[in-house]
């Protein structure tokens, strides 16, 4: 969920060498082949800008964005990354 989130494995030191990888992606060589897929294709422009925004207003994303009353709420449920819950 925190590479969704915008998080760069990619500046982990073992992510090149596989030296010193985590155990679990050692024991399950689809779930790393999905980061090295994800990491390799760049995200929408969508999602830029939300992990952008989410910088932006920093925390609590929350109470920040109910101030935000002009923002639909379509917005501040993507920007909350609430469909990321439905997937859990």
């Amino acid at each position: 969920m925190l590479i969704l989130a915008g998080y760069h494995v990619s500046q982990e030191p073992w992510f090149r060498t596989k030296e010193g990888m985590p155990e679990v992606l050692q024991q399950n060589p689809d779930f790393w082949e999905w980061i090295q897929e994800f990491v390799a294709t760049p995200p929408p422009l969508r999602q830029l800008v939300r992990r952008r925004v989410r910088r932006i207003l920093g925390c609590p994303l929350n109470k920040k964005l109910e101030r935000l009353t002009m923002l639909p709420q379509f917005l501040r449920n993507y920007i909350l990354m609430l469909e990321l819950e439905s997937d859990l």
